[in-house]
């Protein structure tokens, strides 16, 4: 009989708590895999004890899966040997919790990761971040298993120091209110922070240069408005180079044609140097040749100088 009485009042409770239940649908905890790293091993002890460990609506056998399921690495082989079995669920926590509550083991491999933080040649937002950030993570998670690190302040400030780039270094000395003075570690991580994010900002603001496109059209069409398409020898509607009667001559008169045009399309003392300027140099002359064609400056040459190395 008081048996009975005892499930009919666990029952009433239970269902008091379902009845107080906020109707907000939270989302699902997720457990984190634990890989036998020291470093993470409070973090994954913190979340499986709330969460499976202290349920009191698993069974131990469901408890004992949940453990097998979130171990992977190293720390998966400490407990392979146990069954999922009532009997095994505490044996295989106890037997993490004995491998990897080991403070002298997590604080060094902690301030290991303050020691092994890249150094900053130049100024990286992402390193200046990370020095920040694994820092602050390595200090709060030593605090957190209970070894004061507010005297660790000169060393770690020093460390941090010797770490960013020559020009924060700079920034940092000249923002100094007493230079007499050791910097305590919260302003030096006040400072640290404000860098990295001034410097996100203005790489954020900084505009891609613009590149000024010329528009092939406007090049071919430039010379026909100007009349470097009609023949400067007769006059024609051809140019130069495809002047049969300008053909015809031979390579003094031709030359002599051309330096007695009362308005030359070509100037013969600047055609060599834009012949190097367009095809060599890759760049465009200011006389009517640069609204020619390579193809078209070639023949042009070969008719003044007969220059058979240029093919056609």
């Amino acid at each position: 009989m008081k048996l009975l009485e005892e499930q009919i009042a666990n029952k009433d409770r239970q269902n008091i708590q379902e009845n107080n239940k906020p109707n907000i649908q939270l989302p699902k905890i997720k457990l984190p895999l634990f890989d036998g790293s020291y470093d993470k091993w409070f973090s994954f002890h913190d979340i499986f004890q709330k969460v499976i460990h202290q349920s009191s609506f698993l069974t131990t056998i469901e408890k004992m899966q949940y453990l097998k399921t979130n171990i992977r690495g190293e720390a998966s082989k400490i407990i392979e040997h146990l069954e999922i079995t009532e009997d095994n669920y505490l044996s295989a926590w106890e037997l993490l919790k004995k491998r990897y509550e080991n403070k002298r083991l997590l604080v060094s491999t902690l301030v290991d990761k303050i020691l092994d933080l890249p150094v900053c040649h130049d100024e990286s937002v992402e390193k200046l971040k990370q020095l920040h950030d694994v820092t602050m993570e390595c200090l709060n998670a030593i605090k957190n298993i209970g070894i004061e690190t507010m005297s660790w302040g000169p060393i770690v400030t020093r460390i941090i120091m010797r770490k960013w780039d020559p020009t924060t270094s700079k920034l940092f000395e000249q923002n100094l209110t007493k230079p007499h003075e050791v910097p305590d570690l919260a302003t030096v991580m006040e400072f640290l922070e404000r860098r990295f994010q001034s410097l996100e900002s203005s790489k954020n603001q900084e505009m891609p240069k613009a590149r000024i496109m010329y528009p092939k059209s406007e090049i071919k069409t430039s010379y026909k408005n100007n009349g470097y398409n009609t023949c400067g020898y007769c006059n024609k509607d051809h140019t130069i180079y495809q002047c049969e009667a300008f053909k015809s001559l031979d390579v003094k008169d031709r030359n002599n044609a051309i330096k007695a045009m009362s308005s030359p399309k070509f100037c013969i003392p600047q055609v060599a140097n834009c012949w190097i300027s367009i095809s060599i140099k890759g760049e465009t002359t200011n006389c009517a040749t640069k609204a020619i064609s390579l193809k078209s400056l070639k023949r042009f040459l070969k008719l003044l100088f007969r220059v058979e190395t240029i093919s056609t």
